[in-house]
């Protein structure tokens, strides 16, 4: 990955930092959301924007290869195409997350592969789709929205966004190094 790729990987995930940090002010009730449905509406419009930011920085990952498969790379915008597309040029490049362990003393030894309580990629579409089924307006025939399993549900969320990025390696393209 070049440098400048690497800058732009490394500006997407810590812009994910910040809006974790805006769920969180949200959910303690440090802002002035007074509507019930806008507090959630605000916690789940960062997750779709986290979500869309985990995309684009496998985009940014596998640059090279994606824009040799799509020329119009630069106008795709909707992170779950994005993800079926990267799957097909690169069948590794979601994040894998990792599991520090330590040796003797304070010194890390090993990491390992973190094996559950993390964001896959099928958790990843299905609060991609509870985002945009809570962001947008609904039709007032259809199926009303069930707002609790919103407020349940986001801390599971959160908690699988945090352990699949917190600390996770990401296979390029054609490149055998992590």
């Amino acid at each position: 990955m070049t440098s400048e790729a690497l800058g732009a990987y490394l500006n997407l995930m810590a812009d994910i930092l910040r809006r974790s940090d805006v769920i969180d002010a949200i959910a303690s009730k440090q802002t002035g959301l007074v509507y019930r449905i806008t507090t959630w509406e605000s916690i789940y419009l960062q997750f779709r924007k986290i979500l869309e930011h985990i995309a684009f920085a496998s985009l940014v990952a596998n640059k090279t290869a994606y824009a040799e498969a799509y020329d119009d790379y630069s106008r795709h915008w909707n992170a779950k195409r994005l993800l079926g597309k990267l799957a097909k040029i690169n069948p590794l490049f979601y994040p894998q997350p990792k599991t520090r362990i330590s040796g003797k003393g304070h010194v890390w030894e090993d990491w390992i592969d973190r094996t559950d309580d993390f964001l896959t990629k099928e958790d990843f579409v299905t609060l991609y789709n509870m985002c945009g089924n809570i962001i947008h307006t609904k039709n007032p025939y259809g199926a009303a929205l069930n707002l609790s399993a919103y407020e349940t549900g986001f801390a599971v969320w959160r908690t699988k966004i945090i352990s699949l990025l917190n600390t996770h390696v990401i296979q390029l393209s054609g490149d055998p190094k992590l």
